[in-house]
């Protein structure tokens, strides 16, 4: 499990954020992770243009959090909600077969 605060893990938001653009939401998304890495680093930030730059941008706001526990909450209050593409937020469950439970009772 990637810490959450580490610079790959900053990425991967960033780079979630980035691949849901196309609609509404991204968009909200993408606008407001803009104000937060802003906060972050004191200073207008350019949003990245290729995984290098996304790499430049997880690295100021890692470094960024490191030295502020409430930005360090802001960010990762703000992870939380970004849904990777096509996946879900949180750990995947497999269905529950049906039938007998081991316990009793059916499921």
């Amino acid at each position: 499990m990637l810490e959450p605060m580490s610079v790959a893990a900053v990425a991967g938001v960033l780079g979630a954020v980035d691949s849901g653009m196309a609609n509404e939401a991204g968009k909200w998304a993408w606008e407001s992770a803009g104000g937060l890495v802003r906060r972050i680093a004191g200073r207008e930030v350019a949003a990245p243009a290729n995984p290098t730059e996304v790499e430049a941008v997880a690295r100021v706001v890692h470094e960024g959090v490191l030295g502020d526990p409430r930005l360090a909450r802001a960010w990762a209050e703000f992870a939380v909600g970004v849904r990777p593409p096509g996946g879900t937020v949180g750990r995947p469950t497999l269905p529950r077969p049906y039938g007998p439970s081991p316990t009793g009772g059916t499921r």
